[in-house]
């Protein structure tokens, strides 16, 4: 019995590692939402895996900022930038997130829906395309044996017939 494994990606890590690439450099155009999908389709090892964690990640990072569009007033976006305080969120994301939401919700879905969503599939296609092939994972089971001082001999076997003749001999 072969004690390998052959493992592959999975698509959580992908809409994972997505998902939070796109909100840390999805600001910077076109090579930030590459990035993010190349990355989501290297950690789902493989294109079909890469595509779908990519596009799931644009999906949800995407709603999410519709949602902040449709619901969140701009004092409650500048209350969570000065409470994070945060230098590299309020010199690159928010003022990013800020034009994004200026345009409207019409220009505003129509931008995210290619932005955030077709351009990081391709990146997830192609970064998945790379680590095609699984990998495998040997593993080792625990034999317990028994130390050389401890061997003993193995026992002689008695067949049923000498065991019936040597209790008739005891009785």
């Amino acid at each position: 019995m072969s004690n390998e494994r052959l493992m592959y990606g999975s698509i959580a890590t992908g809409i994972i590692s997505g998902v939070l690439l796109l909100i840390l450099v999805g600001w910077i155009p076109l090579y930030g939402w590459i990035i993010a999908g190349f990355a989501a389709g290297l950690a789902s090892r493989g294109s079909a895996r890469g595509f779908m964690s990519a596009l799931i990640s644009g999906v949800v990072v995407s709603i999410g900022i519709i949602l902040m569009a449709l619901f969140m007033p701009f004092s409650d976006l500048a209350a969570i930038s000065s409470f994070l305080g945060n230098a590299y969120l309020n010199a690159h994301a928010f003022p990013y997130l800020y034009s994004l939401l200026s345009n409207g919700t019409v220009p505003l879905v129509k931008i995210i829906a290619v932005d955030y969503i077709a351009i990081p599939v391709v990146g997830g296609i192609i970064g998945g395309a790379i680590l095609n092939n699984g990998y495998y994972i040997v593993e080792s089971q625990d034999v317990p044996t028994a130390a050389p001082a401890q061997i003993q001999a193995p026992e002689p076997q008695i067949s049923t017939q000498e065991a019936g003749e040597e209790a008739s001999k005891i009785s």
